[in-house]
């Protein structure tokens, strides 16, 4: 009997959601820091200064990154996970780059850190495990 029971679709609300509300927070850093000016560093700091004046643009670019992957996943689009898996990678990166260089503090990027790895490892498994991947075009 189960086995001729329909596969319905999978809830992807609340990864869309997290993803969402995820990217939203990011956004609003990334244009904080935009409009608080520029970040005054020591002269002579080199690629580290460059970097670290590249952020604010970086967390303005994976906000929005994030905000389309959220409405496409929505929409049981494929490419949604992809764009979710390369944004919430890079800022798994960006995050690691930020405690590395002292930009910020391990206790400060726990939670960011923390929904960056439930949502890669979400989108991993819609992306490679049945009845999920069947279900995005």
């Amino acid at each position: 009997m189960a086995a001729n029971a329909p596969v319905t679709k999978p809830s992807v609300l609340w990864l869309a959601l997290l993803i969402l509300v995820g990217g939203a927070l990011v956004l609003i850093a990334g244009l904080t820091l935009l409009t608080l000016g520029s970040i005054t560093l020591p002269q002579g700091a080199g690629i580290k200064q460059t970097l670290t004046r590249a952020i604010p643009y970086i967390g303005v670019v994976l906000g929005t990154v994030d905000i389309v992957a959220g409405v496409l996943i929505l929409k049981y689009k494929r490419l949604g996970l992809y764009l979710a898996g390369a944004s919430f990678g890079a800022a798994v990166l960006l995050l690691v780059y930020n405690v590395v260089t002292e930009n910020a503090t391990i206790g400060g990027a726990a939670l960011g850190l923390l929904i960056d790895l439930a949502v890669l490892y979400f989108v991993y498994r819609y992306l490679t495990h049945e009845p999920h991947k069947s279900f995005f075009t």
